[in-house]
């Protein structure tokens, strides 16, 4: 009797990679407490549409996102996991995009059913994309939507059937696209260049040539009118940066390289940054592939234009309008189509096995340096010290705080809880961030203060100015902290004290007093 086995099948691939990624985001997602940035998108959720999209506005992003993630939490909660779950399913639509546009750009050199599964691979390893997945911010559905925008536009040059239903496929993911991040406006700049590229590729017709450029230039208008009333408030923002924000502008050759070199390897192998010579490698292959004149490669030519025009046009245009620009994490969007690209070029150029060495490197180099490489810039120790409130029973504690970067971590950590926390006035605090407070959160010296009483001073950002009242008496200090040192903005973020104030004369012992400090927070 003979048994058949049939072979897996590359959807079958294709969703154990789905399933690995997930589980991936998953568990970086259990090594780190919330960030101030998610936790600043948490706060801006407890508002109404029409307030959080005006304090939305005295920010540097777009709505969109904080709209998406207030539906979300309305109904699945607000818990860590659930906000980042939300990202989660962004990453795993971001590697379908992925699988999709890789298998496609291939579609007229070589049917290699293994192209898109290599390109969701690297997508759903690659560390900081892994990171972005498993973080309550608008990255990951940025990322997904910059993909998937561009798979959408190289099914429009080819002339495709239905080509006005792509035409406002296309109007639609763009503009949701620019909504959650400004950087999505260098995706869609970088595929004017592809469209470009495309108008001056040989055999193609006239009346073919018209008939796209005709949908194409639909959607853009849709585009243009759907976002011409967040215009006042981009232009604000704008503003706002130049005069009040920590963002710098960069120049072309000041980030770039290191971004591009942070994103393939992080902490790999020094002192040889292998992954960054593979991306400069692929890079000069690009170049060559652009240059040639081949009617099949004109897909995986324009894939390549859109990814190096999406890279490059951020720095280019920071240093020629003199614009700070939203840093590395805004760059990684533009790197999103690096993924596909590669992989399209690789086994469009080079030998299936040669094409599967270099791949299957550039993934075991990305799985070599998971967890913990990217880290968001947040006081550690914030749901310890929350826990530990609770287990010594101090829960309607007063608890100052020196700065929002700490303001809002603890304000969700607490949000169950029976504690007034409070901003201290007159700290150093960012300007964007002082928008989603109000009068409530300010600590009033004249009111009436509890008995027991916590200080919190996050070190990573402002010094120390506070001044306890003289009857106020100091009963401990508690550290939280961890060493690790931020990859791409090479800041220590340290942590914070906590430290322990009394009314009264006699204070109660707590195990979370400690004389001398000693440090009892979380490190990575």
């Amino acid at each position: 009797m003979r048994i058949l086995i049939r072979p897996v099948s590359r959807h079958a691939h294709l969703a154990a990679l789905l399933v690995v990624a997930a589980a991936l985001a998953v568990a970086d997602h259990a090594t780190r407490e919330i960030s101030y940035d998610e936790a600043y998108s948490w706060r801006l959720t407890r508002y109404g549409l029409g307030e959080m999209a005006a304090r939305t506005g005295c920010d540097v992003h777009p709505p969109l996102y904080y709209v998406q993630l207030k539906g979300w939490v309305a109904a699945f909660g607000d818990s860590l996991f659930s906000m980042r779950a939300l990202s989660i399913l962004w990453a795993i639509v971001g590697m379908l995009g992925a699988y999709h546009l890789a298998t496609y750009a291939l579609g007229p050199v070589r049917d290699e059913k293994s192209a898109g599964l290599w390109a969701a691979a690297l997508m759903g390893l690659n560390p900081a994309l892994v990171v972005l997945g498993a973080t309550a911010r608008m990255y990951a559905p940025s990322v997904a939507l910059a993909v998937w925008s561009t798979y959408v536009l190289l099914r429009m040059l080819e002339g495709t059937r239905s080509l006005w239903l792509w035409s406002f496929a296309y109007a639609l993911m763009i503009t949701c696209l620019c909504y959650h991040h400004y950087y999505g406006f260098f995706t869609v700049a970088s595929h004017g260049l592809a469209v470009a590229a495309w108008c001056g590729s040989k055999g193609i017709g006239w009346l073919e040539r018209r008939r796209v450029l005709v949908a194409v230039g639909l959607a853009w208008s849709l585009f243009f009118f759907a976002y011409l009333p967040w215009v006042p408030t981009h232009l604000e923002q704008t503003r706002q940066v130049k005069e009040f924000f920590w963002i710098n502008k960069y120049g072309v050759w000041m980030r770039l390289p290191k971004m591009v070199g942070a994103f393939y390897t992080l902490r790999a192998i020094p002192p040889v940054r292998i992954g960054a010579g593979l991306a400069l490698l692929a890079m000069i292959i690009a170049g060559l592939a652009v240059g040639t004149m081949r009617r099949d490669l004109l897909r995986v030519r324009l894939l390549f234009v859109s990814l190096l025009g999406a890279v490059l046009l951020p720095p280019i245009f920071s240093s020629a309008f003199n614009i700070g620009m939203v840093h590395e994490r805004g760059l990684l969007i533009s790197l999103a189509l690096s993924a596909p690209a590669i992989v399209a070029l690789f086994f469009s150029v080079l030998p299936k096995p040669a094409t599967r060495m270099v791949l299957g490197f550039l993934a075991f180099n990305h799985a070599a340096i998971l967890g913990g490489a990217w880290l968001e810039v947040h006081p550690p120790g914030v749901s310890t010290f929350a826990k530990r409130l609770r287990e010594n029973r101090m829960s309607g504690s007063l608890v100052l705080v020196n700065t929002a970067y700490t303001y809002f971590p603890i304000s969700h950590a607490l949000r169950s809880d029976d504690c007034q926390l409070r901003l201290i006035p007159g700290q150093p605090r960012p300007e964007g961030a002082i928008c989603v407070t109000g009068g409530q959160d300010f600590w009033d010296e004249s009111v009436e203060s509890p008995a027991s009483i916590w200080y919190l001073h996050d070190t990573a950002f402002t010094a120390s100015s506070f001044t306890a009242p003289g009857s106020w008496r100091q009963v401990g200090v508690a550290e939280f902290y961890h060493d690790e040192e931020t990859p791409l903005q090479g800041a220590k973020a340290s942590g914070f004290h906590a430290i322990r104030y009394d009314t009264m004369r006699e204070a109660e012992s707590s195990p979370l007093d400690r004389a001398p400090p000693q440090p009892i927070g979380v490190k990575r």
